[in-house]
């Protein structure tokens, strides 16, 4: 049986019995929606003859009429809104943005993905292995599939935000005893407005929004070191800031780099280093290094390429101090093809470089 909320008020008014009030009784053990509306019914009924007045013969006819359009569009209206802020608050925390038409794309896979609210009871592993399959999905439909750990970090956002949305929910239905909450198969059905359930999810992404934007205000001052080294018999002196994540080592020594923004160190650089650079970064990697250097080639992965970085091997890395240089036993230095972004420093070493 599909919902039929004539045949529902039938059953409400006593006016169903036999096999077919048997089948109307088998759709609303399954269907939260309907099971809702014949409650509510039944409420109304009750209030009615609690108060001993008899109201007009069209009375329920006039209100089920105003009820039964509300109920039908707006759930999935709601839904769509809803897993659209979702979308854009992963987006945010996982540092991705998606066009209109992608963000639309995933919000309509998200509102058919709740339908599983009116499939039969599933057994936990198969409602698990859904919930997984369509974060995933909505997330790839919002903001596509071109690495997989941009991908699942999206997907685990999305979790976590739809997780932290129900528990405010939960909190408020806690704290003030109301009953609006159905769920089947990890799928939760809230009996709310559904401004009201935009208007908690607008809250959410404004919380996030605004925490990220409080961070990103609040960034430390960056600290800086002087280094140099010596390459193509020039002295080279550079200003370089720690960089946690960076873990590159060179092939032959195993040792940390000194990882250096070609863009940014370009005019301290000697000449011909400064021309083999060019020549690599504009896609001739055949240039013949310059003379009396020793060429390192360094991979290095991103989530979004890999490549080699092309580099040099050197007498020595010292660090600039107030009482002197001081030499760090490091023999490499590698050059990226993109700025670092920052006026304070032209180079990056890892936490196990110094």
């Amino acid at each position: 049986m599909t919902c039929d909320l004539d045949r529902v008020d039938a059953l409400a008014d006593g006016r169903l019995d036999g096999p077919e009030a048997k089948e109307v009784m088998e759709h609303l053990a399954g269907c939260p929606q309907c099971r809702a509306y014949y409650e509510g019914a039944l409420a109304a009924d009750r209030v009615l003859a609690d108060t001993g007045i008899n109201p007009p013969a069209d009375f329920a006819a006039g209100v089920m009429e105003r009820i039964r359009p509300r109920r039908q569009v707006q759930w999935p209206r709601a839904a769509a809104g809803l897993a659209a802020c979702l979308l854009l608050a992963a987006g945010a925390l996982s540092g991705q943005r998606a066009g209109f038409g992608r963000m639309l794309a995933g919000s309509g896979v998200a509102a058919l993905s709740a339908l599983v609210l009116f499939a039969p009871p599933q057994p936990y592993p198969v409602q698990a292995a859904y919930k997984i399959a369509t974060a995933l999905g909505i997330t790839a439909a919002a903001f596509g599939r071109r690495s997989l750990r941009r991908l699942l970090t999206a997907a685990c956002w999305y979790a976590a935000l739809n997780i932290a949305l129900a528990g405010v929910v939960m909190l408020v239905m806690l704290n003030t005893g109301a009953r609006w909450l159905d769920a089947a198969n990890l799928t939760v059905y809230l009996h709310i407005s559904p401004l009201l359930l935009l208007g908690l999810c607008g809250g959410c992404c404004a919380a996030v929004e605004l925490g990220l934007r409080l961070l990103s205000r609040r960034e430390l001052p960056v600290k800086t070191a002087g280094l140099e080294f010596e390459l193509c018999g020039q002295l080279v002196r550079l200003r370089a800031a720690l960089d946690t994540g960076c873990h590159l080592q060179d092939p032959l020594t195993c040792l940390p780099v000194l990882v250096i923004s070609y863009p940014d160190a370009r005019a301290r650089l000697p000449a011909a280093a400064d021309a083999f650079l060019a020549q690599w970064f504009a896609g001739q990697d055949h240039a013949e290094p310059p003379p009396g250097t020793r060429l390192r080639l360094v991979p290095c992965g991103t989530a979004a390429e890999k490549g080699l970085l092309p580099g040099f091997a050197v007498q020595g890395i010292s660090l600039i101090t107030e009482k002197g240089v001081l030499g760090l036993g490091r023999s490499a230095v590698v050059f990226a093809p993109r700025s670092f972004g920052s006026t304070d420093y032209e180079a990056l070493y890892g936490s196990d470089f110094m």
